[in-house]
C-alpha cells in the first residue's frame, strides 16, 4: 500500500542520514605531550616549582604547544601526583651529584661530636674568652666562609638533623670577643668579658620545666631578668629540593660560626639549663619574644633532557653560588614587609605555600612576640603568652635571693649550678620552699653567677639573682623543720626565729611567714606543704630546760639547735639567724621556755658550766685538709661542697662562716680558727 511504501522510504532515509553523519564526522586526534626526544632546557635550582617554570619557558619559546607546563607534565606522567614524584626523584638525584662539604672541612676538630657539644655551649669555642681574629679556628672559619660555604652543599650533624618544624634558632647569652663593635666585651678581658653581654634583640620569656617530675611551672624570666640576649635563626621550605632546604647547614654555618661567633664573639646559651642549648631546632629552644633571620640566595644550573622512553632526566652543572642575606618576610599581624625577622620569614614561606600551617604555628609558639617583628624589648608578649599557658605572671622573681643568713643550703662550686640542679637541691632539702640562682650578675659580681641558695622564706633584694618557688613542697605535718608557737597550731619557717607574737612582721620572712594570722588566712595545711602552714593536730609546745635547743654559756637563754652555739660573735650569721641564735634578740622577744620552744628564755637557769679552755690542736673536732680551720666533730668533714647540709650546719661545718666568726681554737672549741 502507499502507506507501507511511505514507511519503508522513511525508514531507509533515516538510516542513510545516520550513516552519512557517522562517516562524514571528522576524526578526533588523541591528546598528547608536546615534548619530543632530545628536547632539553636549563633551570636555576631544581625543585617542582622552578622545574615547572623552566618547562613553561621552553614550551613558550621552542614549541607551538597549546597548553601549559603543568598540563604537559600530566600528559607525560598521567597525573599531577605522578609528575611531582617523578620530578622530585629526578631533582634529588641531580642534587646528590653536587659537591658537598661538612664541618670537619672547616677545621679537623669540628667532627659530629664536637658540633653537638658546640650547639649545647660546651666546647672551648663557647667557654674561652678572647678574640677569634688571628687564631687557627678563626682563620679556618673565615677561609671557609669565602670558599666552600658558597659553592658546596654542607652536610649536617646529628643534633640538628631531625628538626620537625623547618627552623633552627640560636640564642646567645655571652660576648667573649672585644674590639668588634658588637656586645660589651672589652679590654682588659679578664675584667670586662667574664659575663659580658651580646647586643640585646629579644626577651627570654621562660624555659620549660616539663622534664622535671615535681616542678610544674616553667623557669620564668620576667622584666628582662635574663640580662641581654641575642637570638638569630633560619628556616627552610618543606620541599627537600628547595634551595633553602638543601643549603640549610650552609646557612647555619654562616649564622652561628661565622656571623655571630667569629665576627661578633657571641657564644653560650642564655642560661645554664640542662634543657636548652645555645642553638637548636626551634621546638627545642626556650620561649623568646623574637629573633633576627638570615636567608639563602643561591643559583645553580641544572640541565633537563627529555626522551619518550626515560621521560625527564636532570643533571647538575656544579656551578653552585650561595649568598647570605637578611630575611625578607611578611608581618603576621598586618601583611606588610618585615625584614630580618624569623617569624615574618616563616610567615612568608607559609604564604608562598612552602611550609605548612603546623610548622608556622609551632614556630610562633616559640617566637611569642611574632605579631610585633621590630620590637626588640617585648616583655608584654612574654607576659601575655605566659598567662595564656600557665596563669598569673610571676612578678616576684627578678632580683630576689634567699637571705644568706637563713639559707638552708648554698651551692658555690667551680662549675655553674644549672636551673635544674638548683631546683633539685631545694626539692630534696627538708623545709626548702624557694631556690635562688645567680643568672645575670655581670662582670662586677661574676663570683655570684651560678651560685644557688635554698630557703624556707626570708628573701632579700639582690641584683642579678632570680628566685622561684617550688610547686610541690614536702609536707611537714608536725612542723619538724619549722617553728611552732606555744599553741602548736601553726608552723613558721626557721628563719623567723620565733613563730607569731609581737614584731612578727619584722622578722626574716615577713608577716606572711612569721605571723600566725597571716598563716591562718593562707589556708595552707602542713599536711600538704611545709612552713609557713597550719598544723592539723596541734600539741602545745614548751621546753623549760632547753632539752631540744642549745643553752647559752650562762644558761639563761635557749637557742635553736641549728645555731651550732648560742650567742657570741657571729651569732647572726648562723642558721636560725639573729632571732634564733643571738641572746640579745631572744631576751627582747620575752618568749619564755615555759610556754614555747627555742628560741626562748629559761626561767630557772642552772649555774653555768666552767668556760671552755680551747682546743688548739682540734683534738675534739675535724680539721680542714689545709689545717687552717677546725669544724665540729659531727660534721664528718670540714668545709667543701655540701658543708651546710651536714650535722652541725653552716656555722659548724663551713669554713667561710668559721672564718667570719673570729673564734680562735686557742680560746674556744670547734668551730674555730686554728
Amino acid at each position: 500500500s502507499i502507506e507501507n511504501l511511505q514507511h519503508t522510504i522513511m525508514k531507509y532515509s533515516t538510516t542513510a542520514l545516520l550513516l552519512s553523519i557517522l562517516f562524514s564526522a571528522p576524526s578526533v586526534k588523541a591528546e598528547g605531550p608536546c615534548m619530543k626526544d632530545d628536547d632539553s632546557f636549563d633551570i636555576d635550582g631544581c625543585d617542582y616549582d622552578n622545574f615547572v617554570e623552566g618547562l613553561q619557558d621552553f614550551l613558550d619559546d621552542e614549541t607551538t604547544c597549546d597548553h601549559d607546563a603543568k598540563t604537559e607534565l600530566r600528559r607525560i606522567y598521567s597525573s599531577t601526583d605522578n609528575a611531582k614524584q617523578a620530578i622530585s626523584r629526578a631533582c634529588s638525584s641531580a642534587w646528590n651529584s653536587v659537591s658537598t662539604s661538612n664541618f670537619k672541612d672547616i677545621d679537623h676538630r669540628f667532627n659530629n661530636g664536637f658540633m653537638n657539644r658546640y650547639v649545647a655551649g660546651e666546647t672551648f669555642l663557647n667557654t674561652d674568652t678572647g678574640s677569634f681574629q688571628g687564631t687557627t679556628e678563626g682563620n679556618n672559619i673565615d677561609n671557609f666562609r669565602d670558599d666552600q660555604a658558597t659553592n658546596t652543599i654542607m652536610r649536617g650533624f646529628p643534633s640538628l638533623s631531625q628538626c620537625n618544624y623547618n627552623s633552627i634558632m640560636c640564642c646567645f647569652g655571652r660576648d667573649r670577643q672585644p674590639n668588634d663593635n658588637n656586645g660589651n666585651c672589652a679590654d682588659p678581658i679578664d675584667q670586662n668579658c667574664l659575663d659580658a653581654d651580646p647586643a640585646d634583640n629579644s626577651n627570654l620569656c621562660w624555659i620549660d620545666a616539663d622534664h622535671i617530675p615535681l616542678f610544674s611551672d616553667p623557669f620564668a624570666f620576667p622584666n628582662d631578668s635574663e640580662g641581654d640576649i641575642h637570638c638569630h635563626g633560619l628556616a627552610w621550605a618543606d620541599d627537600d629540593n628547595h634551595f633553602s632546604s638543601q643549603l640549610r647547614f650552609n646557612n647555619f654555618f654562616y649564622v652561628s660560626l661565622y656571623d655571630h661567633m667569629y665576627t661578633r664573639g657571641y657564644v653560650q646559651p642564655t642560661q645554664d639549663s640542662d634543657n636548652i642549648g645555645m642553638c637548636g631546632c626551634i621546638e627545642d629552644m626556650p620561649k623568646v619574644s623574637r629573633a633576627d633571620c638570615t636567608e639563602i640566595e643561591a643559583s645553580a644550573t641544572f640541565s633537563v633532557s627529555f626522551s619518550d622512553l626515560l621521560k625527564f632526566q636532570v643533571t647538575a652543572d656544579n656551578d653552585l653560588d650561595v649568598e647570605f642575606n637578611a630575611c625578607q618576610g611578611t608581618n603576621p599581624s598586618n601583611g606588610n614587609d618585615a625584614n630580618n625577622d624569623l617569624a615574618s620569614y616563616i610567615n612568608r614561606l607559609h604564604i608562598n605555600g612552602e611550609i605548612d600551617g603546623n610548622a608556622k604555628d609551632k614556630a610562633f609558639e616559640t617566637l611569642v612576640g611574632y605579631a610585633q617583628p621590630g620590637n626588640n624589648n617585648n616583655e608584654a608578649a612574654c607576659r601575655d603568652a605566659y598567662e595564656e599557658w600557665f596563669g598569673p605572671y610571676p612578678d616576684e622573681v627578678e632580683d630576689k635571693r634567699c637571705s644568706p643568713d637563713t639559707a638552708l643550703f648554698v651551692i658555690d662550686e667551680a662549675d655553674f649550678t644549672s636551673l635544674e640542679e638548683c631546683q633539685a637541691a631545694c626539692q630534696n632539702t627538708p623545709g626548702c620552699s624557694y631556690f635562688s640562682l645567680g643568672v645575670d650578675t655581670g662582670n662586677d659580681d661574676y663570683d655570684q653567677k651560678g651560685v644557688c641558695y635554698g630557703c624556707q622564706a626570708n628573701i632579700d633584694n639582690e641584683d642579678g639573682f632570680n628566685t622561684w618557688e617550688l610547686t610541690e613542697k614536702t609536707p611537714d605535718p608536725t612542723c619538724q623543720i619549722g617553728l611552732l608557737p606555744a599553741s602548736g597550731k601553726f608552723c613558721c619557717p626557721e628563719s623567723c626565729g620565733s613563730c607569731g607574737g609581737p614584731g612578727c612582721s619584722q622578722r626574716p620572712g615577713g608577716a606572711s611567714a612569721c605571723c600566725v594570722t597571716n598563716i591562718e588566712t593562707s589556708g595552707v595545711s602542713c599536711d600538704e606543704s611545709n612552713a609557713p602552714c597550719i598544723v592539723s593536730n596541734p600539741e602545745p609546745q614548751m621546753d623549760p630546760t632547753c632539752e631540744n635547743g642549745l643553752l647559752s654559756d650562762n644558761g639563761e637563754f635557749c637557742c635553736k639547735d641549728s645555731c651550732g652555739s648560742c650567742g657570741g660573735p657571729g651569732c647572726s650569721q648562723r642558721p636560725g639567724g639573729a632571732a634564733g641564735c643571738c641572746v640579745g634578740h631572744i631576751e627582747n622577744s620575752q618568749v619564755s621556755c615555759d610556754d614555747s620552744i627555742a628560741p626562748c628564755i629559761v626561767s630557772n637557769p642552772e649555774p653555768p658550766n666552767e668556760p671552755e679552755t680551747g682546743d688548739p690542736t682540734c683534738e675534739n673536732g675535724v680539721l680542714t685538709p689545709n689545717g687552717k680551720f677546725c669544724c665540729k666533730d659531727t660534721c664528718g668533714s670540714c668545709g667543701g661542697s655540701g658543708c651546710s647540709q651536714r650535722p652541725g650546719g653552716v656555722a659548724g661545718c663551713c669554713v667561710g662562716h668559721i672564718s667570719r666568726s673570729g673564734n680562735t681554737c686557742d680560746a674556744s672549741v670547734a668551730p674555730c680558727i686554728m
